[in-house]
């Protein structure tokens, strides 16, 4: 432990991490102990019927898949000055009998930069995506993975050859569900969604400043997005999606813990869920002021090229972005979706805007009374109303309501 906690700027930090780690970790080996106690190896058979019923589960669903193929190809911005260029992740769904092969050929070749997907996460990416499209109560194990078959070439960003750099490799992990969603969702109607957010957004801030016996902060918070529109339902707004699943991070608690950093913005953003008879979920804006010299800023994202899309008409989300508002001049620079070590000074910004999610159907057909709520509640702003959904609302600059007549000439 010692070695480990050495090796890190905030030993004290890290030591309450990997403490609880390996106390939940021993609990549940003593658990494990108790019940096999108590019922010897009924519980091992039990377990192994576990994983054989999800596989079933699996095999029963995809025997009612008509048989072919489905692609669909997303993107991942790229990665940096280095690599400018996006980064396709293709995906061919092949479905015979009740036999599911992913094939990733055709998906980009891995880098010199750390947003490889080492093969087990894109196991778990796909893992991930065949539970969600064919049922939330399908037990999560091992049977799952039985019923598919995955190909990924070696050498591919997707199953990339040691020692290929790893570190970031989450933005580019969730771009795998999107393209099998994009590719799956007409087979899968009622449970496909459009795209999410399908990044980790996050901001790091580090600089000296003690917290308890660490001599250095390090603000490390990955922010929020929108989650897809489905069928039946608008996206969530402000949420995490596919395989993230972080806290949200209230401002006082921000503030109270990290006595350098003042939240000034922490609201959704209007007019970042798609358009669509069912919205698409919203981003986040939010914006953290620097209270001392020398502070490195870090910013990693991902959908600042390559909006969310939207399904069966509906418009794509909107795209994130990264900025820094000057305390010199008050002058607004874009960054670029991976930002390192960027020094700041005492007064300046950083805006952190997070992509929303696309839009699911015609927007023309979202009830002009579900548009009129979505108004007044600040997620679609009177112009987008107007433009994309069709609907005319008029105000006094407190009412909203809507223009009857304008809104039929408009659909």
């Amino acid at each position: 432990m010692d070695l480990l906690l050495d090796n890190t700027r905030v030993p004290q930090e890290r030591e309450g991490d990997l403490t609880a780690q390996m106390s939940a970790n021993l609990i549940g080996v003593q658990r494990i102990r108790e019940a096999y106690a108590r019922y010897g190896d009924v519980l091992i058979d039990c377990m192994s019927e576990l994983v054989t019923y999800s596989e079933r589960r699996v095999r029963a669903v995809v025997a009612t898949l008509p048989d072919g193929e489905y692609s669909y190809t997303d993107y991942v911005d790229g990665c940096g000055d280095k690599y400018p260029d996006p980064l396709p992740i293709k995906v061919k769904v092949t479905v015979a009998g009740d036999d599911l092969t992913f094939d990733f050929t055709g998906t980009a070749a891995q880098i010199k930069a750390p947003i490889n997907v080492p093969y087990p996460c894109t196991k778990a990416a796909v893992f991930f995506s065949v539970k969600a499209l064919m049922g939330d109560d399908i037990p999560a194990n091992e049977g799952i993975n039985r019923a598919i078959k995955i190909i990924a070439p070696t050498g591919c960003i997707v199953n990339p050859t040691e020692p290929s750099p790893i570190g970031a490799q989450i933005d580019c992990q969730q771009r795998i569900p999107d393209a099998i969603f994009g590719a799956l969702a007409p087979v899968f109607p009622d449970t496909a969604t459009t795209a999410g957010n399908g990044a980790c957004t996050t901001t790091i801030l580090a600089g000296d400043g003690a917290i308890g016996t660490d001599s250095v902060f390090i603000f490390h918070e990955v922010i929020a997005g929108g989650g897809g529109a489905s069928r039946k339902f608008d996206g969530l707004s402000g949420v995490q999606v596919n395989m993230t699943n972080t806290s949200n991070m209230p401002i006082e608690a921000t503030e109270m813990e990290f006595t350098k950093i003042l939240a000034r913005k922490y609201e959704l953003k209007a007019d970042t869920g798609g358009a669509g008879e069912m919205r698409g979920g919203l981003g986040i804006e939010r914006e953290l002021e620097i209270l001392q010299d020398d502070v490195l800023y870090t910013g990693l994202g991902d959908r600042h090229k390559f909006h969310p899309w939207g399904l069966m008409g509906g418009r794509e989300g909107g795209a994130g972005a990264f900025y820094r508002v000057s305390v010199k001049d008050g002058s607004v620079t874009r960054m670029g979706h991976k930002t390192t070590s960027l020094p700041l000074r005492k007064g300046d910004v950083i805006r952190v805007v997070t992509p929303g999610a696309g839009g699911y159907g015609d927007p023309k057909k979202r009830p002009a009374e579900k548009v009129l709520k979505d108004v007044i509640e600040g997620k679609v702003s009177v112009q987008a109303a107007r433009e994309q959904y069709g609907v005319a609302i008029v105000s006094d600059g407190i009412h909203y309501q809507i223009d009857e007549q304008a809104t039929a000439s408009l659909r």
